[in-house]
């Protein structure tokens, strides 16, 4: 198996455990869990280390398809299980990120009141 193969390997072997554990801990409409963010996101995190960006692009993402804030931390959450193999409270910056972004596109189409 050649490098490309393997990042690919790689990069599914931590997809499936993360969609998995998103699942189990309440991820509603399995249909809706894949968009290409998660790639970039398990990515990230196999080999860049830095997950704030792609969280906060995934966080985008998740409120553009819909999901609600509770299920995208929730969703953050079932990652940093994977990751790290704590079902407790993931770091605060993981949560922020994605956190951010979902209120970025949340919030893009309110107007804002005219001030007199």
């Amino acid at each position: 198996m050649g490098d490309r193969e393997g990042v690919g390997e790689a990069v599914w072997r931590l997809r499936d455990r993360w969609r998995r554990a998103s699942f189990t801990s309440g991820w509603r409409f399995p249909s809706d869990w894949a968009v290409p963010e998660v790639d970039t996101v398990c990515s990230s995190a196999l080999f860049h280390g830095d997950l704030t960006a792609a969280l906060t692009v995934l966080g985008g993402s998740r409120a553009r398809t819909g999901a609600g804030l509770d299920v995208t931390l929730y969703d953050v959450a079932a990652l940093h299980a994977v990751l790290d193999g704590d079902v407790d409270a993931p770091p605060f910056a993981m949560l922020r990120a994605a956190a951010v972004g979902w209120a970025d596109v949340a919030t893009a189409g309110l107007a804002r009141p005219e001030r007199k």
